[in-house]
């Protein structure tokens, strides 16, 4: 018996399926607000197969490239990754429908989660939903989108900003940004390395991702942080540039097109610290470079429009996270 979970994202639909229920438990947890009813033509399928490939299965094959996740190979329209040697995916692109075989449950759920986001995300971009690179929630009608780093502070921020009243919850990670430059949510769960105080007595109710690269995660889906969901999009944008320090108060400050769009292109157009599988985003065939281009210009249109439709403004934080939510409230409710 096969199980299986639809997920669509704006439009575009790709269905997990498994005979192993298991598999699919934390999908259904990650994408628990993109889960739809059963779909007949769903855009891509991807079978999950606990358990490690069948020896043989992966043709002789010159290597196309390897990096520190997997080694590809390429054969004709179908692409391979021996991740090596605790999965082997095969996908095809014509088809576009893929097989992941892997016995090892943590490294099944962490690829099948990237590939998802991968495989979407491309046909997301061709339809005019960019992913941009950082936190966002609405306050006062307002949408605010904060850009930082990987490891500058992003989730810090946002477990703060949900405990306070009055905020709503975007995207801790990769808010959408459509053709007109209005932000749209995209509430997949959070991810931190260590619980805060006041969620530490729920661990029991939160997944551990256990990652090959980087350190662990506890997995915890928006709606459990305290504040609601947004819906929509909002007709007013607060785009800022996150920046730390080591003093005690946070500062806030105006900017223009100069320091904002450099910004955007790093986080948005480019997409540095946007979650995805590389080995399946990028082909390498002159067909997929045209493709590519176009969703670079696409993603640049986006962006022009999100700048000249908002507010831009530097926002340079403190130690205290507490402290720079608050802040950031108390410059919200100022007209």
């Amino acid at each position: 018996m096969s199980h299986q979970i639809n997920i669509t994202i704006y439009g575009s639909t790709i269905r997990v399926q498994s005979k192993d229920a298991s598999s699919l438990d934390v999908l259904k947890t990650e994408f628990r607000h993109f889960l739809a009813s059963d779909s007949s033509t769903p855009d891509f399928i991807l079978t999950l197969i606990a358990n490690a490939a069948p020896a043989g299965l992966l043709p002789v094959l010159p290597v196309a490239r390897r990096s520190k996740n997997s080694i590809t190979y390429d054969e004709g329209s179908r692409r391979w990754n021996d991740y090596f040697g605790r999965a082997l995916s095969c996908y095809d692109y014509d088809a576009q429908e893929g097989v992941l075989y892997s016995a090892d449950a943590d490294r099944m759920h962490e690829i099948a989660y990237l590939m998802v986001l991968s495989l979407t995300g491309k046909d997301l971009d061709l339809n005019g939903w960019h992913k941009v690179h950082a936190c966002a929630f609405r306050y006062r009608g307002r949408d605010v989108v904060i850009l930082l780093p990987s490891g500058g502070g992003k989730t810090t921020l946002f477990l703060e900003l949900a405990r306070l009243p009055g905020v709503s919850l975007l995207s801790d990670d990769t808010p959408l940004i459509d053709e007109q430059g209005r932000v749209h949510p995209f509430p997949l769960r959070l991810g931190i390395e260590h619980l805060p105080l006041h969620l530490a007595h729920r661990k029991n109710e939160f997944t551990v991702f256990r990652r090959q690269h980087f350190c662990d995660k506890w997995l915890i889906p928006l709606d459990q942080l305290g504040a609601p969901l947004a819906v929509g999009a909002s007709s007013q944008v607060v785009l800022m540039i996150g920046r730390r320090h080591d003093g005690p108060r946070p500062v806030i400050f105006p900017v223009g097109p100069s320091t904002m769009l450099p910004a955007l292109l790093e986080h948005m157009v480019i997409g540095i610290g946007l979650p995805m599988v590389v080995e399946y985003f990028l082909r390498h065939t002159w067909k997929d470079w045209i493709t590519l281009t176009r969703i670079a210009l696409k993603r640049a249109w986006s962006a022009l429009r999100l700048q000249q439709h908002s507010h831009s403004y530097v926002f340079v934080m403190g130690h205290d996270p507490a402290a720079n939510a608050r802040a950031l409230l108390d410059k919200l409710d100022r007209p």
